[in-house]
């Protein structure tokens, strides 16, 4: 399994709202910029992947997962979550990001990552709380069963600088990461 985890600190050890904050704004700005960006299509049947995502609040698909750039939105049509199955589908072979934010234990966490799937792969992310972190993991699904996904190449990322252009935070496999507070 590859992990990505946030720290994420109560309210009352930093004595500010900020924690619970951040995952609402973050809601907002992306609800907001939506209409900014480039409708997201579905990719070719013969190059194409699977990532069940977990119940999450948000997600941002960028269709450049190198610098987290070509932000898409999603409509009705398009949208994983109005699937049954909440299955994202990407282009196999190419590197793509997304930043996936839920809440749990009264407090919210987002976690971006970029990987580069192969085609006709199936994946799942799955979001859990241990303790103050929050953990995404990216595991492959095989025969019904969860196992290993090496193969998918990801790296979990963020944003820096002024041009938003993202930089590699952790990429080993098989990792537990943890993130100081923000």
């Amino acid at each position: 399994m590859i992990f990505a985890s946030i720290f994420c600190t109560p309210n009352s050890a930093l004595n500010t709202p900020l924690p619970t904050m951040r995952p609402i704004f973050l809601l907002i700005s992306t609800i907001i910029l939506q209409g900014c960006y480039a409708p997201y299509v579905k990719p070719p049947v013969e190059n194409r992947a699977y990532v069940e995502l977990p119940t999450a609040q948000f997600i941002t698909y960028m269709e450049n997962g190198e610098t987290c750039s070509d932000t898409k939105k999603f409509d009705t049509q398009t949208s994983p979550f109005a699937s049954t199955d909440k299955t994202l589908i990407v282009p196999s072979g190419k590197r793509v990001a997304v930043t996936i934010g839920f809440l749990g234990r009264s407090k919210g966490c987002s976690v971006m990552l970029s990987f580069e799937l192969p085609k006709d792969g199936r994946y799942r992310i799955k979001d859990s709380w241990n303790d103050n972190y929050c953990y995404v993991s990216l595991v492959k699904i095989k025969n019904g069963v969860e196992v290993d996904a090496s193969d998918a190449r990801v790296k979990q990322v963020k944003f820096v600088g002024l041009s938003n252009t993202c930089t590699v935070i952790h990429s080993p496999v098989n990792s537990s990461i943890k993130q100081d507070p923000q």
